[in-house]
């Protein structure tokens, strides 16, 4: 995690002196009304817990996991957005795949941004499904990161984000597992 955190870091503030070298627009960009399509990929470490009647059964397992992110977005009159999302993840490489469809918000800062470079925070909800059909359940995300513009159709995306997953096994209601989990991840959204 400590070496996802300095790349992560390199990341950020090689494009900040990027920013302040070579400025690619004068004005500011003004996305007001536009909708996006952007996809996230991210990878990250925690803990699962699995549980029976709501008493922990074992130790909690490592998870590694990966989450991938499909988006469909407006972006609104103070440049945040709301996101409409299809997220694919694996707790672990072996993990069946589980599925979610849900919205996340998003919330620009405005007031340390400059032309191109937009720090954000973020939050969502989703309802997950396991593609073996063996668990259901919620999951939520909090996060933050920097938008990149690259010009006024593309941006990158660098974020952080707090991971809770919560899914029961549709069978039997009382065996649940409960994820926490913090995730690195990289993206691209194109505006049209």
């Amino acid at each position: 995690m400590k070496k996802k955190l300095a790349i992560a870091t390199f990341l950020t503030t090689s494009l900040m002196y990027a920013q302040s070298a070579i400025d690619i627009s004068s004005e500011k960009i003004d996305n007001t009304g536009k909708w996006y399509i952007g996809f996230t990929y991210a990878s990250g470490s925690g803990t699962a817990t699995i549980a029976y009647d709501d008493v922990q059964v074992g130790d909690d397992i490592d998870i590694n996991p990966t989450v991938t992110t499909f988006k469909l977005g407006k972006v609104n009159s103070n440049a945040d957005k709301l996101e409409f999302v299809y997220t694919t993840s694996k707790l672990n490489s072996d993990a069946t795949k589980n599925i979610g469809l849900g919205i996340n918000s998003v919330i620009t800062i405005q007031k340390i941004r400059t032309n191109n470079l937009v720090p954000y925070f973020s939050g969502g909800v989703e309802y997950v499904k396991n593609s073996d059909a063996e668990f259901s359940g919620f999951a939520s995300r909090l996060g933050l990161g920097i938008f990149y513009n690259i010009n006024k159709n593309i941006e990158l995306d660098f974020g952080y984000k707090y991971n809770l997953q919560w899914l029961t096994m549709d069978s039997d209601s009382n065996i649940d597992i409960f994820s926490f989990y913090n995730t690195m991840g990289f993206g691209l959204n194109f505006r049209f």
